[in-house]
């Protein structure tokens, strides 16, 4: 058993001003790894954990596979979650719309998750976790 209930884990946060270059990130899961124990010694993290639209495997019909996010998804092993579908909104689009007639087009993303959207699809949040010797 690789987890038990006791452990503990390290939700992963994806600030919107840093480049999620694959550099970026594995520095940074590097960085937790070897500060948390300093900090919180008796917190026992086993396992680092995310939760967001990013981890949606259809984002891949739209990137490249060489894209930053396609390693950032490639990083975790990913499982189903409830969500509404709605995350993307805050989070690409950056501001609430009625219709999704009227969400922005800026970049390739946003044309390919608005196009998605409009045929009747949804990105959804996913869940993910990998453990600190993937890094």
């Amino acid at each position: 058993m690789a987890l038990q209930r006791e452990n503990g884990i390290l939700n992963v946060h994806i600030p919107s001003h840093v480049p999620l270059t694959p550099e970026n990130t594995d520095v940074a899961y590097a960085r937790a790894w070897e500060v948390l124990p300093k900090c919180y010694p008796t917190f026992g993290v086993k396992v680092f954990t995310c939760f967001s639209w990013l981890l949606d495997p259809q984002l891949k019909q739209f990137l490249k596979p060489t894209s930053n996010l396609v390693a950032f998804q490639d990083k975790y092993h990913r499982f189903a979650m409830k969500s509404g579908g709605t995350d993307v909104y805050s989070f690409l689009f950056k501001k609430p719309v009625e219709k999704n007639e009227d969400l922005c087009e800026d970049t390739s993303l946003q044309r390919a998750v608005k196009a998605h959207y409009l045929s009747g699809k949804y990105i959804y949040a996913q869940g993910g976790y990998f453990f600190p010797e993937e890094i």
